[in-house]
């Protein structure tokens, strides 16, 4: 399982090390068979001065957000013109993505603003919809 930098920084403020080092604590710290023990004693793990003593593996997991899939705000726009015949704009948001995704009309938030800004998208005949969903 790959790493989110978001997990990295945040193990970076209790751990001591490099990014590569505090993935590796990580990795050991997740397998590690007793989730109730705290870090400090499990080899290669490095707490910081302030965290000494203070995690048990599980709640140092969560604390981080270690197996949460990060998740965001994207733009999903539908262009009635190139719309499925029976579209209907209040459909499930499941259907909605899958539409806009066939129109090649997936924005970050990031991305609408400067398309839309450009002029480079067109919402003369068209509905969106902002849907937070998980990283890819």
């Amino acid at each position: 399982m790959g790493i989110s930098k978001k997990v990295i920084e945040r193990a970076g403020m209790l751990l001591s090390g490099n990014d590569e080092e505090i993935v590796t604590m990580i990795n050991a710290i997740a397998g590690h068979k007793k989730q109730n023990d705290l870090i400090d004693y499990i080899d290669c793990v490095v707490p910081t001065q302030s965290s000494e003593n203070s995690f048990m593996c599980g709640d140092f997991l969560e604390l981080i957000g270690y197996g949460e899939k990060d998740k965001e705000l994207r733009v999903f726009v539908v262009d009635v013109d190139q719309a499925d015949d029976d579209f209907n704009k209040d459909c499930d948001d499941e259907t909605f993505m899958t539409q806009a995704e066939m129109n090649g009309s997936v924005y970050s938030l990031v991305g609408f603003e400067q398309a839309f800004n450009n002029n480079e998208v067109s919402t003369e005949n068209a509905f969106i919809r902002i849907i937070e969903v998980h990283e890819q």
